[in-house]
């Protein structure tokens, strides 16, 4: 009965080694790109927060004077707002224009460097992640009385940031805040 007990135990065990390590043989090594960091992040981000979530909004907190790259995690219950202004190969600065599923959950982020386009469109209308009644407005449709608060701000839920070394992205800090981190206050990381 004792060595059925051990032999449970270390089955457990084992099993929850390889869980919690599953996922890292996926990540980029070494030196690396913006967006191979932010793959990385996405990834770790996915197996270890928030997951009865599915839509998370990424932003870009890296100083370019710094060796690190900085991600902020945001969970995005709110639907993004498109109007008469928004115009498929144009840049819109308060609109993600790219995106990356990933264990049936969408990450969402805005490149300065790209445009808005309609993968994205139709990766947020996939998620239920469009809201158009500023469009329907806009284009007479319905009216501003017709409108409730579209607006959901849960101030329990905290940003997750992920400050990677640019020279070997696969050392890295993640750290939960309600806070915003200014780069005075991100972590010591032993960057070579």
């Amino acid at each position: 009965m004792k060595l059925t007990k051990a032999f449970i135990f270390l089955i457990i065990l084992f099993n929850l080694f390889l869980s919690c390590t599953s996922y890292k043989h996926k990540l980029f090594k070494g030196k690396a790109t913006l967006e191979e960091a932010r793959i990385n992040a996405i990834i770790d981000f996915s197996s270890k927060y928030y997951k009865r979530h599915s839509s998370f909004l990424i932003y870009n907190c890296s100083d370019k004077t710094q060796n690190i790259f900085c991600f902020g995690f945001v969970i995005n219950d709110n639907k993004e707002v498109i109007d008469t202004l928004f115009k498929i190969g144009e840049y819109n600065r308060y609109f993600p224009n790219d995106f990356l599923e990933y264990n049936d959950k969408l990450f969402v982020w805005n490149d300065e460097n790209k445009v808005y386009n309609r993968k994205t469109i139709e990766a947020l209308q996939r998620f239920d992640k469009i809201d158009s009644i500023n469009y329907k407005i806009q284009i007479g449709e319905i009216s501003h009385e017709q409108v409730l608060s579209r607006l959901v701000i849960d101030h329990s839920l905290k940003t997750v940031y992920y400050f990677i070394c640019k020279n070997d992205i696969i050392k890295y800090k993640s750290i939960k805040s309600l806070l915003i981190l200014k780069p005075d206050e991100y972590p010591n990381l032993e960057c070579d």
